[in-house]
């Protein structure tokens, strides 16, 4: 059972699943990216400034603003309305990306390349069904995935499950995924078909 924390969207979490999309769902993912965006620059001021090596002023007001800019979340969209064949999956204590493999040869990247990875292959004229998502509880961000397919094939956990899960199973065929990414990996997504 998801707390009511996370299914109300409060602090860096938000998983939500959509038929379609929506300009109320634009407007939530940009209130996430803002208040994302407080939590990691209050976080960056707390640790300490570094030198940019590509910085060519010694300016501390510089350094902090490049850190911000850096660390800022963002909105990804990811279009997957294809055959999908294999999916990547980088993590380590949390998910930091996905990435789709396409039967045109194709990939798509949702997230980052950071982390161990594994992947898991679909059969010709499989589709993925479902997935149950992990929240962590000392985050708040997502944590762990685990897919489900139309054949009835369970993928294994990537990350770990050690807070609050969701199940969530797909309407029909996915074909976008959209959320929040930041430097550390994936904050929120979801689901369209």
């Amino acid at each position: 059972m998801v707390s009511d924390q996370v299914k109300q969207g409060h602090g860096q979490l938000y998983i939500e699943d959509h038929h379609s999309s929506s300009s109320s769902s634009t407007s939530s993912l940009n209130s996430l990216v803002s208040r994302g965006s407080k939590d990691s620059s209050s976080r960056s001021s707390r640790s300490g400034s570094s030198l940019d090596p590509y910085s060519h002023s010694s300016s501390s007001s510089k350094l902090k603003k490049n850190q911000k800019a850096q660390s800022k979340p963002r909105i990804q969209i990811s279009d997957i309305d294809k055959q999908i064949t294999t999916i990547q999956f980088f993590y380590s204590e949390k998910v930091h990306g996905l990435r789709f493999h396409f039967k045109d040869g194709s990939t798509e990247l949702f997230g980052h390349e950071d982390g161990l990875w594994q992947a898991f292959q679909l059969s010709p004229g499989e589709q993925l069904m479902g997935c149950r998502l992990s929240v962590s509880s000392k985050t708040l961000k997502l944590s762990g995935v685990e897919l489900r397919t139309s054949f009835g094939r369970y993928s294994k956990c990537f990350g770990e499950f050690d807070g609050d899960q969701v199940d969530i199973c797909f309407n029909g065929y996915l074909k976008k995924l959209s959320g929040v990414v930041d430097e550390a990996g994936i904050v929120g997504i979801r689901f369209h078909w």
